[in-house]
C-alpha cells in the first residue's frame, strides 16, 4: 500500500491533466491472490476499489472518488506462451505483449501509440481498437479467455478449457468494455496472427476527403489506415523536428499494406513511400505536450462526415486550437482541443458544444476510449431503457454495493458518490 501525497498525487491525476482524483490510497498487488485479499478486505470495510492499468486513459475512468483506493495493476505482468496463444498478465503492456509474439514468428493484433505504457488489461477495459483494428478488429476480438475477480473475491476464470466453446455466457465478451466496474481483470489468453511479413507504408496528401474515401475504398485490403490533417501536421513537424514529408495539403492519409499489395494501391500524386513515416501519426498525441491542458474526446462519426465535423467545431471552439485525427476505416477520430495559450483554460462548455456536433452529424460521443466519468452523464442520458435495465441488472448481480469503480460508465453509482476535481 503506498498513502504518501506525492506518490498517490501521480496515480490520481490523468494523462491530460484534466481530472484529479482524491484516493485514500493506492495498492498494486502482484498476484491473483493479492487481488482477491484486496476485494474481500473492501467486501468487509466497505470502501470502493478503481482498477487502473497505465493511467493512459482520457475519460476520467480511473481518477478515483475520494475514500476510494486505486488498484494499480501495472506490477501484475508477464507472459506465458499457451498453444499458439499467450496468456497476459493484465500489467502487461501492449509493447510486451507484440515483441513476444514476433519472436515467436506471430503478430499480435493490438497496436496504439501509448503502447509502451499502456496495459493489455486496460485496453480491455475501454475495448482498444487502435492502429491495426481495421485488420485484426478491437480487443475483445484479441481475447480467448479471461480470468477476473468478482468483488467479493470469487475467481471467474476461462483461461484454459474449450476455447472455441459458443455455449452459455462468454465472460471475456461480457466484461470487454466494462471499464473496472464489473469485476477485476487479471488476465488475458491472447490469440496471435500470422506474421505479416514485408509491409509498405505511404503518406498520401488530398485537397478533397472524398477523394481520400474514394482512395481507400478502391485500395487493396489494408493494415492501417490513418487521416489527419494539416493542423496536426503542422504540430508534430515542428514539435518533433521533423521535416515536412510532402506537399502542403488540407488531409493526409497513411496507409500501411503487405508488400504483395502495394503495387495495386493507388495514391495520389502528392504522395511518399518510405520508412519512418508512422512517425507523423504516432507523435501527433505527444506533440500536444506543448499546448497546456487538453480536452481530448474519442468519437465515432461516419467518415464522409468527418470534414462537416471540423468546420463545425472549428468555428465553434475558437479561440481554442482544434486537432482531429485517427483511424479512418473503423469512423473512430480523435478530437482535440487545446487553449490559445499554455496558460490558459479551455472552458468545460466546449465538451457539450463537441458532443451535440457529433449527434447532430449521427455519430456517438464514445469511441475505443470508453465513457468514463467524461462521457457518463451524456451517454447516459441517450442510452435506450432496456439497454440501461440490462446494466443495472448486470451490475447489481456481481457488485450489489457499487465498489467497483464508482462513478463510471454505464454502470449505476451508489448513493452518496463522490466527484472527481477537474483541474
Amino acid at each position: 500500500m503506498v498513502d504518501d501525497p506525492d506518490i498517490v498525487a501521480r496515480y490520481a491525476v490523468d494523462w491530460t491533466g484534466r481530472f484529479r482524483g482524491r484516493p485514500a490510497c493506492v495498492v498494486r498487488p502482484a498476484s491473483v491472490e493479492e487481488v482477491v485479499a484486496l476485494m474481500r478486505l473492501s467486501a468487509e470495510a466497505g470502501f470502493g476499489l478503481v482498477p487502473q492499468g497505465g493511467n493512459t486513459g482520457l475519460v476520467g475512468a480511473t481518477q478515483a472518488p475520494a475514500g476510494t483506493v486505486i488498484l494499480n495493476l501495472e506490477a501484475l505482468r508477464g507472459i506465458t506462451d499457451d498453444d499458439g496463444a499467450v496468456v497476459a498478465a493484465a500489467g502487461t503492456t501492449i509493447a510486451e505483449v507484440a515483441r513476444h509474439a514476433r519472436e515467436r514468428g506471430h503478430e499480435f493484433g493490438l497496436d496504439m501509440a501509448s503502447r509502451d505504457s499502456a496495459t493489455v488489461g486496460g485496453a480491455f477495459a475501454t475495448n482498444a481498437g487502435g492502429l491495426y483494428a481495421c485488420r485484426f478488429g478491437r480487443m475483445a476480438d484479441q481475447v480467448t479467455g479471461v480470468e477476473a475477480v468478482l468483488a467479493d473475491g470469487t475467481v471467474v476464470s476461462t483461461l484454459e478449457g474449450p476455447h472455441r466453446s459458443v455455449a452459455g455466457v462468454d465472460p471475456a465478451r461480457l466484461l470487454a468494455g466494462s471499464e473496472g466496474g464489473l469485476a477485476v481483470v487479471t488476465a488475458l489468453r491472447l490469440r496471435l496472427h500470422p506474421p505479416i511479413g514485408p509491409t509498405v507504408t505511404c503518406l498520401s496528401g488530398f485537397a478533397d476527403f472524398d477523394a481520400l474515401v474514394d482512395t481507400l475504398a478502391q485500395s487493396p485490403p489494408v493494415l492501417a489506415a490513418e487521416v489527419f490533417g494539416h493542423p496536426e501536421m503542422e504540430i508534430v513537424t515542428s514539435h518533433a523536428g521533423l521535416p515536412a514529408p510532402l506537399a502542403r495539403s488540407r488531409w493526409y492519409l497513411l496507409v500501411e499494406l503487405e508488400e504483395r499489395h502495394a503495387a495495386d494501391f493507388r495514391p495520389p500524386p502528392n504522395a511518399v513511400v518510405g520508412d519512418g513515416l508512422w512517425e507523423y501519426r504516432d507523435r501527433i498525441t505527444e506533440s500536444f505536450g506543448t499546448t497546456g491542458v487538453v480536452h481530448k474526446h474519442d468519437i465515432v462519426v461516419p467518415r464522409r462526415r468527418l470534414p462537416d465535423l471540423v468546420e463545425r467545431l472549428g468555428e465553434a471552439v475558437e479561440p481554442n486550437r482544434l486537432f482531429v485525427f485517427g483511424h479512418v476505416l473503423m469512423d473512430d477520430f480523435h478530437v482535440n482541443i487545446a487553449p490559445p495559450d499554455p496558460a490558459e483554460v479551455v472552458p468545460e462548455a466546449i465538451d457539450d458544444v463537441v458532443f451535440s456536433a457529433v449527434e447532430e452529424l449521427g455519430g456517438v460521443v464514445a469511441g475505443e476510449h470508453g465513457i468514463g466519468r467524461l462521457k457518463r452523464e451524456r451517454y447516459l442520458a441517450r442510452l435506450d431503457p432496456v439497454s440501461r435495465r440490462l446494466a443495472e441488472a448486470l451490475k447489481r448481480a456481481v457488485d450489489p454495493d457499487g465498489r467497483l469503480n464508482p462513478g463510471v460508465g454505464v454502470w449505476p453509482a451508489p448513493s452518496g458518490e463522490q466527484a472527481v476535481d477537474l483541474l
